[in-house]
């Protein structure tokens, strides 16, 4: 397959429906429950597992080719029979990781599912388990090119590089997404602040004070998340399928910031946001060194209330503290009587 990479995208060709397996479309449609998507008929719901599968078909062929790793569907190896949800839609498997660590992970995410979880979940021991062992869960979302996606575009004509930057350019427009871990749908929570009340009176076990709750539910929302997201946008117009870049997970929660995804059909869904404009381009994934050299204790260092800051004028250390009024989290150091933005604190990745 031909890849072509502009400013830091990978633009492929869309594959065809001959390329995959139209049965097991079938029965993906056939037990799929609609999620945020609500009211999908049955016609939408194939048209959009189809995407799906295409999206994933590239990644796959995208990481067989440029790298030296492997991306496993779940699909591929999943025993529930398509009754559960599935707890991520891929595994990237490291160069390093023998037929045999493959097998031990695989059979251990299907007993989980089996009799560890009745939705379709895996605990956040085996997640650890896993990126131990350099197996690393991944969520792809897909979508087809909007309107305000070709703005600056010619859709008459034939596409060129330029018209391809500009698309990509366009698409910096929009987000990675993660469900919360303890709320997945609201009318009341609006937002991060919103979200820390709710689990402050309704979840047991956080430890009191505002920064080791902070840290603790920080560390919660990390453990139970997959490795890697990323977004694939059709280009049906011209055949195209644009993949952008990935995140990590950490990215979400050093920075949390929750929205209700826009659009009728996501209801009142609530979602971590994380923006297009800062993605890791797919050329990086085989020496990205927060994958491959993955430490866990560092990774929680870099979560929000994950460490101490000290503040740049007389040293002490700044305490974070809650507003009511801005609905929010700031930064303070007592002994300089001064707030500070968590913009302002927060050191880069």
């Amino acid at each position: 397959m031909d890849f072509l990479e502009i400013d830091g995208a990978v633009i492929s060709q869309i594959p065809g429906d001959e390329e995959i397996d139209m049965d097991l479309i079938d029965l993906i449609v056939h037990n799929t429950r609609n999620t945020w998507q609500a009211g999908r008929g049955e016609g939408e719901k194939r048209r959009d597992t189809i995407q799906g599968k295409k999206a994933e078909l590239v990644f796959e062929r995208y990481v067989a080719e440029h790298t030296g790793h492997k991306y496993l569907s779940y699909d591929d190896f999943r025993e529930d029979g398509f009754r559960k949800h599935a707890p991520f839609d891929g595994l990237l498997i490291g160069r390093d990781t023998d037929a045999a660590a493959e097998r031990e992970c695989i059979n251990a995410i299907n007993r989980e599912i089996a009799y560890g979880s009745e939705v379709g979940t895996i605990s956040p021991d085996l997640r650890k388990k896993l990126e131990d062992r350099k197996i690393f869960t991944l969520e792809i979302k897909s979508s087809s090119l909007k309107k305000r996606d070709y703005e600056g575009v010619d859709n008459a004509v034939r596409r060129t590089r330029d018209a391809c930057r500009q698309i990509v350019h366009n698409l910096e427009r929009w987000d990675f997404f993660v469900y919360p871990h303890y709320l997945r749908t609201s009318g009341s929570v609006a937002d991060f602040y919103d979200y820390t009340e709710y689990v402050r009176l309704h979840e047991k076990g956080f430890p009191q004070g505002n920064e080791r709750f902070l840290r603790q539910l920080m560390k919660e929302e990390y453990d139970h998340a997959s490795d890697l997201y990323t977004r694939f946008y059709f280009d049906y117009a011209k055949g195209h399928i644009y993949l952008p870049g990935y995140i990590l997970k950490e990215d979400f929660f050093r920075n949390p910031r929750i929205m209700h995804m826009p659009g009728l059909k996501s209801g009142m869904a609530l979602y971590y946001m994380y923006g297009m404009r800062a993605r890791t381009p797919f050329s990086r994934i085989d020496t990205d060194g927060r994958i491959w050299a993955y430490d866990r204790e560092v990774a929680y260092e870099r979560l929000f209330a994950g460490r101490e800051y000290r503040c740049g004028i007389c040293g002490d250390r700044l305490r974070i503290c809650k507003s009511m009024r801005n609905r929010g989290f700031f930064y303070r150091c007592y002994t300089c009587e001064r707030n500070f933005s968590l913009e302002s604190v927060l050191e880069d990745p």
